[in-house]
């Protein structure tokens, strides 16, 4: 075992199609779309030879969409998506010890991800009629991500990490509105940039 990790990232999604929005009944359309949060997550490194190793991973991401406006009888309505997104990462890794200083780290990696999602769909309306609460879409597929960091060991076997990563990945949900007969599947980018601070606890260096 080389390490394990524990940290803070921002991931900001990039839908480069339809969003979660799109579930939602004053939808404004796909477009330029940015949505970030903060990323709790833990992992670990098992070295296979030299710098090559195999990381795991395991993190927990959640956000909301909202939109209000009126229903054709002219009543308030709100609706909201409140979304929960666990994404669990295995790959491989490369690090640097031989290259660099010993106390600096660089590495990079490449993997797959696996995302299991959980959307709870929320709708108040004014006189209460047509209110629903907490509908839920379970799921979960499969992308990949590829990261690069840099290592600054502070003392013995601890460590703080900066790294950055892009995700790969959507996923598919069906959508019927009052224009459609039949649902539509929807795919929902699981795009973007996230980037963190790790603290690291190293069983040798």
């Amino acid at each position: 075992m080389n390490q394990v990790s524990l940290g803070l990232s921002y991931w900001q999604r990039t839908y480069s199609g339809e969003d979660e929005r799109a579930f939602l009944f004053n939808y404004p359309g796909s477009g330029n779309y940015q949505y970030g949060g903060l990323l709790p997550s833990l992992s670990g490194e098992l070295g296979i030879y030299k710098g090559l190793a195999i990381e795991g991973r395991v993190g927990y991401w959640r956000g909301n969409f909202e939109s209000h406006g009126l229903t054709r009888n002219n009543l308030r309505m709100a609706e909201r998506i409140d979304q929960i997104i666990i994404p669990a990462y295995g790959g491989m890794v490369f690090n640097f010890h031989n290259i660099i200083p010993k106390y600096l780290n660089g590495y990079v990696g490449a993997g797959l991800s696996r995302y299991f999602l959980n959307n709870r769909f929320t709708r108040k309306v004014e006189n209460g009629i047509g209110d629903l609460k907490d509908l839920s879409f379970r799921g979960n597929n499969y992308g990949g991500n590829v990261k690069a960091g840099i290592e600054y060991l502070f003392r013995k076997y601890f460590s703080i990490v900066l790294e950055s990563r892009y995700h790969l990945g959507a996923y598919e949900q069906s959508l019927q509105t009052d224009n459609t007969a039949t649902p539509v599947l929807q795919s929902i980018d699981l795009r973007g940039l996230e980037t963190g601070l790790f603290i690291r606890y190293s069983f040798s260096y």
